[in-house]
């Protein structure tokens, strides 16, 4: 697949480590081809000044993620997540994104070239999605993050803050999408 397009407006961004042949391995048959071969592309790396980062499926806990959201019982696979903690996933064949922030979920695409399409043509989508103009004014005061860890709003949107109001600072990503389910009840809209 060729990723020209989407590197164009979507640069890498820092130091790239690849996956090694038994994390690649592992993940055979669970993810589609062209997801794996992303993967052996870039190795994990952010992309667009940071906003974007690519993410090994088996190094978050998507099952308590999920179950914190009140999705049904499933195998869910995080793929990349933005700074702000919207994860795009992988389950039973297509490609989806959960916002924590706003509390509601929505499917991409049933492939790699939908995914990365999104990043092409729905500007506002992407503006909205990726809150990428905050970043962009607020990234050279804010922390760098560990990979755990995403920037959390205070106060959270669902606590009446906002991303033009709310202090940002940074935070450990499960406890603060966990928190954030609690917040919304335990569930994520469908757009």
């Amino acid at each position: 697949m060729n990723y020209d397009e989407f590197l164009e407006r979507n640069p890498v961004y820092g130091e790239s480590v690849p996956f090694t042949e038994e994390e690649l391995a592992r993940l055979s048959g669970l993810l589609p081809d062209d997801l794996i071969g992303f993967y052996r592309s870039f190795g994990r790396c952010s992309f667009t000044d940071g906003l974007l980062s690519v993410v090994y499926p088996f190094d978050i806990d998507a099952k308590r993620l999920f179950e914190a959201w009140g999705f049904e019982s499933g195998d869910y696979y995080i793929i990349l997540k933005t700074c702000f903690g919207i994860c795009i996933y992988f389950y039973q064949g297509k490609y989806y994104f959960l916002n924590p922030q706003e509390g509601y979920y929505d499917l991409i695409g049933s492939n790699l070239h939908s995914l990365l399409n999104l990043t092409l043509v729905l500007d506002l989508t992407i503006i909205e999605l990726y809150n990428y103009e905050t970043y962009k004014i607020e990234k050279d005061n804010l922390p760098v993050l560990n990979a755990d860890e995403i920037y959390v709003l205070e106060p959270s949107v669902p606590l009446g803050g906002s991303f033009d109001t709310s202090y940002i600072e940074s935070g450990d990503m499960m406890e603060n999408l966990c928190l954030l389910a609690w917040l919304y009840n335990g569930r994520a809209r469908k757009l």
